[in-house]
């Protein structure tokens, strides 16, 4: 008699239904890097991803391979060939080989990065734990044809934890008890909201908690988050090659910031980097407050982060050593350069931001050097504001895209040990698939009947 795990599918269904999911999923995968870029391909990230993968020699060489194998078969073994496995090997090589590159990509070519986004906190919530009751059904055994003779209900709980959550203009964030009450007090207005769940075996909770943001009451608390996105200048050989200014000011240079956690949550960043200098503590609080709660708006009106970074020097040589060590910036980063040798007096300014509008950095040194002492915390930061926030055709921030710079897609390549990995493991794939169906592994299963009883 045949036995099964409960709620197991049948072992002749298993292969099957495995061949079909690599043949769906080798054409998705084949179709979102041929078509990435156009309406009917991936778009974000996910897109722009494939695009990369596309223009790699590698990948067309591996799938180029298992078409050869297919072929090999066919012209060697006819008698076992079938038209119907094709689309088996070729799945199963493309699905390996996008996977492979996606993984390299993403790490070892230096394609991700992030960026932040800005905005504020509009509320927090809390869903009490609670308990459900499940009710499964599972086979009392099976019959000499693998069917079942009988079913039984089975009864389990299931214990759903508390959670708590931080919701904010930039994406929501899981955050602990101590931190809702936190929110609570802020912002006075807790209200209860009760939660009908049919499953529901315990009384008295599973219901839901939750203050909001009031504009009329509450002092608005900003709030920044990391975001991931693809970044054509990082991992370009283009940019690689122009490298190797860095030393001469390796002093000088600091990390880019990252979010932090601070008062309210992990939503804290600092807009003030010092190297080499030491500001006044009011001044910076003043320059950051300032430039906080301008991109409560700014950050989505106009796709922005803003940072000012103070260096004691007044080399303007300077600047190109960060443009080289930061990339220029992340793809929506206003970075305002000013030398500070002798605060509160600037030496030099300078703009670094990827944006259409040519006149922007130009109007916004000017304006900063115009001022010459910058004393005023608040008011250098609302300079850097207004700049930003007027019309791109007055000279206002827009940023470019990163489509705009597709162009270095040619220039971005994986290390050779990745290429090497790839067209082992993609070959290795192709063989061993072509050798099962040479041994005809597969073709009991292909041409076998089946069905659920």
């Amino acid at each position: 008699m045949k036995k099964h795990n409960r709620g197991s599918i049948p072992p002749e269904a298993i292969i099957p239904l495995g061949i079909l999911a690599v043949i769906i999923l080798g054409i998705v995968s084949l179709w979102l890097v041929i078509f990435a870029g156009t309406p009917v391909g991936a778009g974000g990230n996910v897109g722009k991803v494939m695009l990369v993968i596309r223009a790699n020699i590698g990948f067309w060489i591996v799938l180029c391979a298992g078409i050869g194998f297919g072929f090999y078969r066919k012209l060697t073994n006819p008698e076992e060939f079938t038209w119907a496995e094709l689309p088996i090997q070729l799945a199963a090589t493309n699905l390996s080989v996008v996977l492979l590159f996606f993984l390299f990509f993403s790490t070892s070519a230096k394609l991700s990065d992030t960026e932040i986004l800005n905005g504020y906190v509009t509320g927090a919530e809390y869903y009490e734990a609670w308990t459900e009751r499940v009710e499964t059904k599972e086979c009392k055994g099976y019959d000499d044809k693998g069917r079942c003779k009988g079913y039984r209900t089975k009864v389990s709980y299931v214990h759903h934890p508390p959670e708590w959550g931080q919701l904010t203009t930039v994406g929501d964030v899981s955050i602990d008890g101590g931190l809702y009450q936190k929110f609570v007090r802020y912002f006075g207005n807790e209200k209860k909201e009760n939660i009908y769940r049919p499953n529901q075996s315990s009384f008295g909770d599973g219901d839901k908690f939750y203050v909001t943001f009031d504009s009329s009451w509450h002092e608005i608390i900003p709030a920044s988050r990391q975001n991931w996105y693809v970044n054509y200048l990082r991992a370009s050989d283009s940019i690689e090659k122009v490298k190797g200014g860095t030393q001469i000011y390796k002093d000088l240079l600091r990390p880019y910031p990252t979010v932090y956690y601070g008062n309210y949550g992990e939503i804290e960043f600092d807009r003030v980097v010092e190297a080499g200098v030491s500001l006044p503590v009011n001044w910076k609080n003043d320059v950051d407050k300032t430039l906080d709660k301008a991109l409560t708006s700014l950050g989505r009106q106009k796709q922005v982060n803003i940072l000012v970074y103070a260096v004691n020097t007044a080399d303007q040589g300077f600047v190109h050593a960060l443009e080289e060590a930061w990339v220029k910036g992340k793809k929506n980063d206003v970075i305002v350069v000013i030398g500070v040798s002798e605060f509160p007096k600037v030496s030099f300014a300078y703009i670094m931001a990827w944006t259409k509008i040519e006149e922007f950095p130009l109007n916004l040194r000017n304006r900063i050097l115009g001022i010459g002492d910058i004393s005023d915390g608040k008011a250098f930061a609302n300079i850097i504001t207004e700049e930003i926030s007027k019309p791109p055709v007055e000279g206002g921030f827009e940023r470019r895209p990163m489509a705009d710079f597709e162009y270095l897609i040619a220039d971005i390549r994986l290390p050779w040990w990745c290429q090497l990995i790839i067209v082992l493991v993609g070959g290795g794939i192709s063989w061993v698939v072509s050798v099962l169906m040479i041994n005809n592994q597969t073709k009991n299963y292909t041409n076998k009947k089946f069905r659920y009883s």
